[in-house]
Order: C-alpha cells, then sequence, then structure tokens
C-alpha cells in the first residue's frame, strides 16, 4: 500500500475514528473513503445521464413543462439513499 500523508485536520480525523474502534486501520479508514467516493461519482454519473436528455432538448429548443413534484421526489429519493444503494 502506498504511503498516505494527511493534512493534520485529517489526521486528526483518523485517529479519532481509530480511537472509537471504528476502523482497524488507518488503511480500513482511507479505503472506507474511497468507497465513498466512488459512490459519490457513480451517483453522479446517474444523474447526469438522468438530466442529458432534458438539456438535449432546451439545446434543440424543445420545452416540455417542468414536473416540481417529480423532481422533488426524485431528490428525496436520493437524499434517502444510503452508501451502497
Amino acid at each position: 500500500m502506498a504511503t498516505v500523508v494527511f493534512p493534520p485536520d485529517l489526521e486528526q480525523f483518523v485517529q479519532q475514528e481509530l480511537a472509537a474502534g471504528k476502523y482497524q486501520s488507518e488503511g480500513d479508514v482511507v479505503a472506507a473513503g474511497l468507497q465513498l467516493l466512488r459512490e459519490r461519482e457513480r451517483r453522479l454519473q446517474e444523474l447526469r445521464a438522468e438530466i442529458l436528455p432534458a438539456l438535449e432538448q432546451l439545446e434543440r429548443g424543445e420545452k416540455a413543462p417542468l414536473d416540481v413534484e417529480a423532481i422533488e421526489a426524485g431528490g428525496r429519493r436520493l437524499l434517502s439513499m444510503g452508501p451502497s444503494d
């Protein structure tokens, strides 16, 4: 595994997580962070894929009525998802 040097604030956070017994090693903390980053990137890709057709419609001058309720429901759905959803 590569050696990672953390800025002081992140080093303190890592040590707090280890002291709390949440992780066995610094590597476990880093792995958990990378898993969250990967999940966030996956979600962003999904959102872009959902938004792209609407953006393309707008570029063609096509306009669809704005469905605020559907947008809010989608936002609530995304916010309620856990890290592994």
